[in-house]
């Protein structure tokens, strides 16, 4: 009932001739909806209306307008004690539309998991990165645009992982625990790219926050984790080279045909 009154205060008037521009309102207007949700069950409703409604706006993650409605949720959620919003809205995202959350929530996530404004936000934001890297790298409907975004956010999202890792206020054992699996289904998501994603400094960070936390665990399974996740960099992630860089720099600085046709012999 709850999804039926949000969808249907939405109706196609004369003047909306276009469907994406109605979606789009439509998409707005559950937004503001979502920030004044009055519990989780209200909320978990207006997400899965806001994904109805962004599915209908033709390539959505190429929309900035899109993009920036779950900015906006993102920055509310992460830096506002009182907001009324919950993780559910991103994880509906991540599982209905994974090309949309790699495009839109990666770098936003990385920086809530460093800013956010409680233990638990942080924590969340982990995992919700985690699971983009876990469950959208599998999915076979994930666009080339969102697998390469992926790839380009590596570096950050290893970042926000180390941050966390020495985070104090993630230290209890069920924050703790919680960044060590997120921690673990991104190193099997660069283990599992032929072309490394990650320098051998960035590795080597992480390698050696992972060794910290392993003799600061009590639990021998988390502590077994994080020995298996070592042995994983060490041998079996690729590393991205200088060189590799160096080759992107110039295939993208390369002139144009076009343009080296109109040049003009002197």
């Amino acid at each position: 009932m709850l999804l039926t009154d949000r969808v249907s205060k939405f109706r196609c008037r004369s003047v909306d001739s276009d469907v994406s521009e109605v979606a789009l309102k439509a998409s707005l207007e559950i937004c503001e909806e979502i920030k004044r949700s009055v519990n989780a069950a209200d909320c978990s409703c207006s997400s899965i209306a806001l994904i109805t409604s962004v599915r209908c706006i033709p390539n959505s993650e190429e929309n900035e307008k899109v993009k920036g409605i779950y900015l906006r949720l993102i920055n509310d959620w992460a830096t506002r004690k009182a907001s009324k919003i919950h993780s559910c809205v991103f994880e509906d995202v991540i599982e209905r539309m994974p090309s949309l959350a790699s495009v839109a929530l990666i770098n936003s996530l990385s920086e809530a998991s460093q800013t956010g404004h409680s233990a638990f936000i942080k924590c969340e934001s982990v995992r919700l990165l985690a699971a983009i890297f876990h469950g959208c790298s599998a999915d076979e409907t994930v666009s080339e645009k969102a697998r390469r975004i992926m790839k380009e956010s590596s570096s950050n999202a290893a970042k926000s992982l180390v941050e966390a890792l020495a985070d104090p206020s993630l230290q209890k054992p069920k924050h703790r625990d919680e960044v060590l699996h997120a921690t673990k289904h991104f190193v099997n998501f660069a283990k599992d790219q032929k072309d490394g994603v990650l320098t051998d400094s960035e590795l080597s960070s992480l390698q050696e926050s992972l060794s910290v936390v392993e003799k600061k665990c009590k639990s021998k399974g988390m502590k077994h984790m994080c020995v298996q996740m070592c042995e994983v960099i060490s041998n079996d992630v690729p590393r991205r080279t200088d060189a590799d860089d160096k080759t992107k720099r110039l295939k993208s600085s390369k002139t144009p045909k076009s343009m080296k046709k109109g040049k003009t012999k002197k």
